[in-house]
């Protein structure tokens, strides 16, 4: 599989446990929980690390989907819907 053993689920693992065949939810600014934590860490490895993860999606968070979106010609509006996710998904880190 090409992974290194740390005991450590970051975005590789999830890319190769999550075929990307599940629907994600639509997240946006006041969202909360796992699927903005996996969000947060997706974000981290495309580049935003001073990221924090802990599952609230805030003032941060939307701005470095912003960002991401930006950087990536989506429509910024700091919403993760399923263009932003297809996206982040699809990026080998």
């Amino acid at each position: 599989s090409g992974l290194t053993a740390d005991g450590i689920v970051g975005p590789q693992t999830w890319g190769l446990i999550d075929t990307g065949k599940i629907a994600r939810p639509t997240l946006y600014f006041g969202s909360t929980g796992e699927d903005v934590e996996y969000l947060q860490i997706w974000l981290k490895a495309v580049g935003f690390r001073s990221l924090v993860v802990d599952g609230i999606f805030g003032v941060a968070t939307e701005e470095a989907v912003k960002n991401f979106q930006k950087s990536n010609n989506l429509t910024v509006d700091g919403i993760v819907g399923p263009q932003t996710w297809a996206k982040l998904e699809s990026i080998n880190v």
